[in-house]
């Protein structure tokens, strides 16, 4: 087996992560939220630096 082959496949790997992170994209409206939160958010303009809010 070659080294791409071995990368190739270690690539498609399903961890119970990545599935667990699918289930949750798929379950969840982001945009909603992220629009419900943004009014609300921290600006940054003081103190510590804005972090990106999604």
């Amino acid at each position: 087996m070659s080294l791409s082959a071995l990368s190739d496949e270690l690539a498609q790997v399903r961890t119970k992560k990545k599935e667990f992170l699918e289930k949750i994209d798929r379950v969840i409206p982001w945009d909603e939220w992220t629009a419900l939160i943004h009014p609300c958010y921290y600006k940054g303009e003081r103190g510590n630096k804005l972090c990106a809010l999604e």
